[in-house]
């Protein structure tokens, strides 16, 4: 069972490394977007900031903003800080096939 799985996992890697690559710049952006908010002031100089991807959620309310920042966070994490993280990782597992040229698994 666990060979069978390694096999597919090997056979699905190629596809989705291009995949992240490819989506790795929209879908970086996209996630900081979420922390990026802009600060107003009214006409009695109250100052209040809202998210600027979308001016309907008051970065000031906890209960409107508090997802929208826990869901860019892990959005970070996971694609900006973990796709180069598995690149490397995935590199560094295939360091002595690359230094010695050859293939490091055939299916």
């Amino acid at each position: 069972l666990a060979e069978m799985l390694k096999k597919r996992v090997l056979v699905a890697l190629p596809a989705v490394l291009v995949i992240t690559f490819i989506a790795f710049p929209v879908v970086s952006a996209l996630a900081f977007q979420g922390l990026n908010c802009e600060e107003f002031e009214d006409t009695r100089g109250v100052r209040r900031r809202y998210l600027k991807a979308d001016y309907a959620v008051d970065c000031d309310d906890e209960l409107a903003y508090g997802p929208v920042l826990r869901l860019s966070w892990i959005a970070i994490v996971l694609y900006p800080v973990g796709v180069p993280l598995m690149y490397m990782l995935l590199l560094h597992a295939a360091k002595g096939a690359i230094k010695t040229g050859r293939p490091t698994y055939t299916y």
